[in-house]
């Protein structure tokens, strides 16, 4: 199995480094540093080169178009960027039929 490994520059200037499976999401990245770090992790987010936007934390790895040993920098959170909100999924049947369902966060 492959790894990945990246460095992620925490708050208080200390570097973390995390080694992560190709389908590891980019938020268990933020709870493994926070853990070691002892941050809280829904304050936090990650941050990745020159436009500092934050990254999608719901994506894995290998669909973040980040590089192998790749510097990210673990910010706090703005406000609603980590807020839990329900999800909506809808599935289209072949009688034409459409079924929805609303999900909460658990």
């Amino acid at each position: 199995m492959s790894f990945l490994s990246y460095t992620v520059l925490c708050p208080n200037g200390r570097r973390q480094v995390v080694k992560v499976t190709p389908n590891t999401r980019l938020l268990e990245i933020v709870e493994q540093v926070c853990k070691k770090q002892g941050y809280t992790p829904s304050e936090y987010t990650l941050k990745h080169g020159s436009s500092r936007k934050p990254l999608d934390l719901s994506v894995p790895a290998r669909y973040s178009n980040l590089t192998n040993n790749a510097k990210l920098e673990l910010v706090k959170a703005s406000g609603a960027a980590r807020a839990e909100a329900p999800t909506t999924i809808a599935l289209q049947l072949e009688s034409g039929e459409r079924l929805q369902h609303e999900f909460l966060p658990h």
